[in-house]
């Protein structure tokens, strides 16, 4: 038996002998992995305002292509028990579908699994076969987004953590421009205008997360995040904006850039753009004059080997930032 559908057994049996928390560890994206304990009160709050919203019916199915040890696998498996339908597990690819035989209408991918698919003719075909598709694990960029609005499936754009029992809001990719808040979740921001997070998926604690946001529409937009706030010379620059503006732009590949700050002594934080060798062959031709902010113009320009990911497919931000110093 596969790796993932091993572990996948071990938390069906743990959830159906009545286990009360689980364990897992985070994706380490911003900076390292740790350990969150989840209660089953918690998780079955998640899955059952999920299958609300998502109108999940008695004949629908699950095809779950992600980690099971980490929280976007896992709360599939939940949600296969708490809305009573079957699910079938793979190991997780790049592209999941290319293999695939199956008939199932719900599954949830990373813009980079996507990314693969959309790629590949046989496996795009295979992919508008399914009902509902969650897309989770990282920004979706202008060009992903309008290839996947060509495609008949309703796909969400989803957002949460660890810490959340995975999605907390959803935004419908090429309908809505914002996140909205799923049933019973309450959201609020703090001093320094980040999301708060609140609902029987948190006990009803109030979570602080490092997303930067403005609340409109009855929904919120994520601008950025704090931990990755670039301060050059007194400027804040928030590094997930620009690399939407310069991606978008330019038309470039998913996760192929990433705007950090390098130690610089008269500015404190010196504003680079890294790039992905792997992704993109040639240097950027450009001088970046289309950005509107003078100050969001990179000071230099790394061409690293490649990216550092996590195991879910996100870039691990921080290690790869130390890695080009």
């Amino acid at each position: 038996m596969a790796a993932n559908s091993e572990a996948a057994e071990q938390i069906q049996n743990k959830w159906q002998n009545g286990a009360s928390a689980f364990e897992l560890e985070t994706s380490g994206s911003t900076g390292f992995p740790k350990k969150i304990e989840l209660l089953r009160n918690q998780l079955e709050a998640s899955a059952r305002i999920t299958g609300a919203f998502l109108q999940i019916q008695p004949d629908d199915s699950i095809y779950c292509c992600l980690p099971v040890d980490k929280i976007g696998g896992m709360m599939q498996i939940i949600r296969a028990a708490v809305w009573g339908i079957p699910v079938e597990i793979a190991e997780p690819t790049s592209n999941p579908l290319k293999e695939y035989s199956g008939n199932h209408s719900v599954t949830s991918l990373t813009p980079m699994q996507l990314r693969m698919i959309l790629d590949n003719p046989e496996s795009k075909n295979k992919l508008e076969k399914f009902r509902l598709v969650l897309v989770g694990g990282g920004p979706v960029s202008a060009t992903l987004e309008q290839e996947l609005t060509l495609i008949p499936c309703t796909f969400y754009h989803t957002y949460g953590m660890t810490e959340t029992c995975s999605h907390i809001a959803m935004r419908r990719i090429g309908k809505e421009k914002v996140f909205l808040p799923l049933p019973e979740i309450q959201l609020r921001k703090n001093e320094k205008d980040c999301l708060e997070i609140s609902g029987e998926i948190t006990n009803h604690e109030w979570i602080t997360t490092n997303d930067i946001v403005v609340f409109e529409n009855e929904g919120f937009r994520i601008l950025g995040r704090m931990d990755s706030v670039i301060n050059s010379g007194g400027i804040k620059i928030l590094a997930e904006i620009l690399e939407k503006d310069i991606s978008d732009y330019l038309h470039l590949p998913e996760n192929s850039i990433l705007a950090v700050g390098v130690p610089d002594t008269i500015l404190g934080e010196r504003l680079v753009l890294l790039v992905d060798s792997t992704k993109i062959h040639t240097p950027l031709q450009t001088d970046f004059t289309f950005l509107k902010n003078k100050f969001h113009i990179p000071k230099e320009v790394m061409y690293l080997k490649h990216f550092l990911f996590t195991e879910t497919g996100k870039i691990a931000r921080e290690k790869t930032r130390l890695s080009a110093l």
